[in-house]
């Protein structure tokens, strides 16, 4: 089916998410951190990456402007994974196509549900920013904090 890549730093969260994903058809490549990910993303062909926001090296926004400021990436979808939903968090989500968010704690289910629902989206509607302004709103590491 797709290849996924998690980017997570948490190896507990990692063995967790890859045992939770193992049946379902799809392949699933991961990282401790967004720098790691952007690698792997650019090696392969990765479908969909789903990512902690608050990791080192590079964070789950960063993460995200990386990927689709690249042509070869800039279409690919994006789960961020939080602490909580904070408004930085559904902001960002709702400024970029092809981004959504999933609240920690979260039921496998939902984490399946987000999966297919951002796989299925049209390539059109994935990467990109959503409004026309020409101005970049990545949230400072303040904000990121508060994801914490």
């Amino acid at each position: 089916m797709a290849v996924l890549l998690l980017c997570e730093d948490n190896p507990r969260i990692r063995r967790a998410v890859s045992a939770g994903l193992q049946g379902s058809g799809h392949t699933l490549l991961s990282a401790a951190d967004g720098a790691t990910g952007l690698d792997l993303a650019r090696r392969n062909r990765v479908d969909l990456v789903i990512t902690d926001i608050t990791m080192p090296v590079m964070d789950g926004f960063e993460l995200c402007e990386a990927l689709h400021s690249r042509p070869e990436t800039s279409t690919l979808p994006v789960l961020l994974l939080t602490a909580g939903a904070s408004a930085t968090v559904r902001r960002y989500a709702a400024m970029h196509a092809g981004v959504d968010y999933l609240p920690k704690p979260y039921h496998l289910t939902d984490l399946v549900e987000r999966i297919d629902t951002l796989l299925r989206a049209p390539r059109t509607q994935r990467g990109g920013r959503r409004a026309t302004s020409s101005r970049v709103d990545t949230p400072t590491s303040s904000a990121a904090a508060e994801t914490r």
